[in-house]
């Protein structure tokens, strides 16, 4: 009886509140009278679903975060292309954050950033370069995408609290990259068009798993194979170590099979990196033993893997046709950047120069666009908002890294070495991505915006942690 006395004060006494339910009580109505009277109950469900958010905006952003590398997933119908189910939670999400600051009067601590004055100034940048572009078209839309990683990146800091970064979030990113990975290695095999695609005029076959592209569906495998690393050294179940093996070779097996260039050099890196942190910890036994289990997995990987992987490695080289055509992407952002040195061309308009230059037509196929990526995130920036969008750019990769690095400190300070580890993880799984994006342009890829809101949120948790007593610390170690 209370709760229903608090909702009908709440009706009458909150305007904002009581003209939605009018409103979708309306909408309710008026499908009655039309031939899409079936949809005459959504209206109410979607009251359902917001209730729930309002009060797990969690799952909501679970969602979200689940479904990053599941682009083929995300939409509603081929009709609504342009709402995904990502989009439509993070407009409600957004709403009800809104709604919690602005009618409920609630404090928000989460959505302090240090990062937010360079974002600021990125976006009047690239406003300003989208305002005085040539192709003004492409380059607004390159700022509503901005705008929409803003949103997404102020949803991670104000809903992600200390149990979402220490223990849900890893498990997310390992669950949905490890799931989109074995769909991939299916669809490999048994030529699923949705999850393997047929290079045009290579006779190859390469996994794409629910990404679309092969490179930015390798880069998101190699974000998630530190938090592998991260809870097969932290397990002390046997059982659990074997699944994270084996996890660990369902992404080894899914990059294989995107038969991606990039994505192996920057493997072999995250590799390299993650083993010099770990054996750095290790008695000198368990490197003996870490060693030989090594050389094993060189050995199978030498026998299992398809000799077609190691010819397309081969190809590397400046005489091949893929390296000489990545070399004319860099001589056209030279040329972009001399013209337009302050602003450049307008955010996302590189592929609209190269497209129209002359020297595109030497690298021309039968059935690709000639308006490509510069396969090259920093030349995209550098090339679409000229020297100052690239100088706040790295300004704001400068500030992530030194998030991370303080948060570890402070951690260690502690003696939470559990913590210190998975803050590590998650800067590894950030640095695989800024190591990527010299071989690949996705600027807006989820991942890197979220890694750029975990660094916040580690500072963030270290700095509360330090200020509590001994005995309040937080403890999610296992």
């Amino acid at each position: 009886m209370r709760k229903l006395r608090k909702h009908i004060h709440s009706f009458i006494f909150n305007p904002v509140q009581s003209f939605f339910y009018v409103f979708v009580m309306v909408i309710s109505v008026y499908l009655l009278t039309t031939p899409h009277y079936l949809y005459a109950v959504l209206p109410s469900f979607l009251i359902l679903f917001l209730l729930v958010l309002s009060n797990n905006q969690n799952i909501g952003y679970y969602i979200i975060f689940f479904l990053i590398p599941c682009d083929s997933f995300r939409e509603f119908t081929e009709s609504l292309g342009f709402l995904s189910v990502s989009k439509f939670l993070g407009i409600l999400l957004a709403l009800i954050v809104l709604l919690k600051m602005f009618i409920y009067k609630e404090k928000m601590p989460g959505l302090t950033s240090n990062l937010w004055i360079w974002f600021i100034l990125f976006f009047i940048i690239n406003l300003i370069s989208a305002m005085m572009s040539d192709y003004v078209s492409t380059s607004f839309d390159n700022v509503r995408q901005l705008f929409t990683t803003y949103v997404f990146f102020g949803l991670t800091i104000a809903l992600v609290s200390g149990k979402e970064f220490f223990k849900n979030l890893p498990v997310i990113i390992i669950s949905s990259v490890s799931f989109v990975s074995f769909l991939s290695i299916l669809g490999f095999l048994f030529n699923w068009e949705m999850f393997a695609m047929d290079t045009t005029g290579a006779n190859l076959k390469r996994a794409i798993g629910a990404s679309g592209d092969p490179n930015e569906f390798s880069a998101m495998i190699i974000f998630g194979i530190p938090f592998l690393f991260y809870y097969f050294f932290s397990s002390r179940s046997f059982f659990w170590k074997i699944c994270f093996v084996c996890l660990f070779t369902i992404s080894i097996s899914a990059i294989v099979f995107t038969y991606s260039r990039g994505g192996s050099i920057v493997l072999a890196i995250v590799l390299f990196l993650i083993s010099v942190g770990y054996l750095r910890k290790m008695k000198p036994i368990h490197i003996g033993v870490v060693s030989g289990i090594c050389i094993i997995a060189v050995i199978l990987a030498t026998l299992l893997i398809p000799d077609s992987y190691w010819e397309r490695l081969k190809s590397i080289s400046l005489s091949s046709q893929s390296i000489r055509a990545r070399l004319t992407y860099l001589r056209i952002g030279f040329e972009i950047l001399i013209e337009d040195t302050i602003l450049g061309s307008g955010p996302g308009t590189f592929k609209e120069v190269y497209g129209r230059s002359v020297i595109t037509r030497i690298f021309s196929y039968a059935g690709r666009s000639d308006f490509r990526y510069a396969h090259n995130s920093y030349l995209e920036v550098l090339a679409g908002t000229g020297m100052l969008g690239f100088i706040i750019l790295i300004i704001i990769l400068m500030i992530t890294l030194k998030n991370f690095y303080t948060a570890k400190k402070h951690f260690s300070f502690l003696h939470k070495s559990d913590m210190v580890s998975l803050v590590s993880a998650y800067r590894m799984s950030f640095i695989s991505l800024m190591i990527y994006f010299f071989m690949l342009s996705a600027f807006y890829n989820k991942y890197f915006w979220a890694s750029l809101a975990f660094s916040q949120i580690a500072l963030r948790l270290s700095l509360e942690t330090d200020k509590k007593e001994p005995d309040e610390h937080f403890s999610y170690d296992k």
